[in-house]
């Protein structure tokens, strides 16, 4: 609904914002891998092919958090990727 959940490395923290409205907001550092999830972009390690059209990033967070992308972001985040290479 109009709620959104922050998952930070010390808490999670309900936002009275939709994920759109949240998204607007945020840095350009930050990047939709889903419909459901945004992330900072300075701990996106890798984009994986894992089967069958079906996606996921690794995070390059003390867990190395692992988490679906949807295909169509799936060309943007490797660019996002390569550019920070540069």
């Amino acid at each position: 609904g109009k709620r959104t959940v922050v998952h930070t490395s010390d808490s999670d923290e309900v936002i009275p914002l939709m994920l759109k409205d949240l998204e607007a907001r945020l840095p350009s550092s930050f990047v939709r891998i889903h419909k459901q999830h945004i992330i900072n972009g300075s701990c996106l390690q890798r984009v994986s092919h894992i089967g069958s059209g079906r996606y996921e990033v690794t995070l390059s967070d003390e867990d190395d958090t692992h988490l679906v992308v949807s295909r169509s972001f799936v060309a943007h985040l490797n660019r996002y990727i390569e550019s920070r290479e540069e």
